[in-house]
């Protein structure tokens, strides 16, 4: 089957393939699969212990994964495929595809992973600590917290109770240099201090630091997790919190972790969106990971 048509017309395809299996005595899936071997491995047959033939593992994995694994063969929708999965692999062995040469779907979801503590050591600032714990963390897939475990309430909540510990109340976070940190969590890197670099430092240690950020002001939105960076002009107010629950007391209620609250940490604290002013509300934004 020399000609290219063979290639890009299916009709002339099957028809070429059924004209040779008449003239040859066998069946025209048998011709198919010759000539699929053949695109994927140079030649039609290979004498045993030869050696010497090209390895192609693209090629291979390629029609081993979309074309003989299809309930109806097609080499149109082969080819699409292997573009669609090459968009999303990494290239790097954790997607699924030529890129960590197994094509068995293993590189779909991260490792589970336990998290070192959000927690300072041998005196490092909140930058430091960061780029520790940013640097253990895998990179970023979208649904996952930084653990390997799917986005969930749960699961959050778990990883806050951890961060807890290595953070607890009282730990002290002001407004000095010692605590600034550079993140994405509220929208474009920005370097923050005080509450801001607490509630992007907590956000990035559980979702990652790649992970991309909404922002709205759908306030029966907020999910555990969020930052809120809430603002009210008309009493002088800016200040920053994580959400660490929901509905707690009231439909409208949520308790948060804050930085920089009387400069130190806190856990705990309760809010009312129901309380908040019509400035407040105007100037208030969510952001969310989610």
């Amino acid at each position: 089957m020399p000609s290219p048509g063979s290639i890009t017309d299916r009709s002339y395809r099957l028809a070429l393939a059924k004209e040779i299996a008449r003239e040859q005595g066998t069946t025209y899936k048998r011709v198919l699969r010759l000539y699929y071997r053949y695109l994927a491995q140079g030649v039609l047959t290979s004498p045993k212990n030869c050696g010497g033939r090209e390895s192609r593992p693209e090629f291979d994995w390629a029609i081993k994964t979309f074309y003989f694994s299809a309930k109806k063969f097609s080499l149109q929708a082969c080819v699409v495929l292997i573009k669609l999965d090459e968009m999303k692999d990494t290239g790097d062995g954790s997607g699924d595809g030529p890129g960590d040469n197994t094509g068995d779907n293993t590189g779909d979801t991260p490792t589970e992973i336990t998290r070192s503590p959000f927690a300072f050591q041998d005196n490092e600032n909140v930058q430091q600590m960061m780029n520790r714990l940013n640097a253990e963390a895998p990179k970023y897939y979208e649904g996952y917290l930084t653990n390997g475990k799917p986005i969930t309430e749960e699961n959050i909540q778990a990883m806050l109770a951890e961060a807890e510990k290595g953070m607890p109340s009282k730990t002290k976070w002001d407004t000095s240099n010692f605590y600034k940190y550079g993140t994405k969590a509220l929208s474009g890197y920005t370097i923050h201090y005080a509450c801001g670099a607490y509630a992007g430092a907590l956000s990035d240690y559980i979702f990652g630091k790649d992970a991309p950020v909404t922002r709205h002001q759908n306030f029966e939105d907020i999910k555990i997790g969020d930052v809120i960076w809430i603002k009210d002009s008309s009493i002088g107010d800016a200040h920053a919190v994580f959400v660490t629950a929901l509905h707690t007391s009231s439909v409208d209620s949520y308790e948060y972790t804050d930085g920089n609250n009387g400069g130190r940490v806190w856990w705990g604290w309760q809010d009312y969106v129901g309380d908040w002013s019509a400035t407040k509300k105007i100037e208030t934004y969510v952001y969310s990971r989610y």
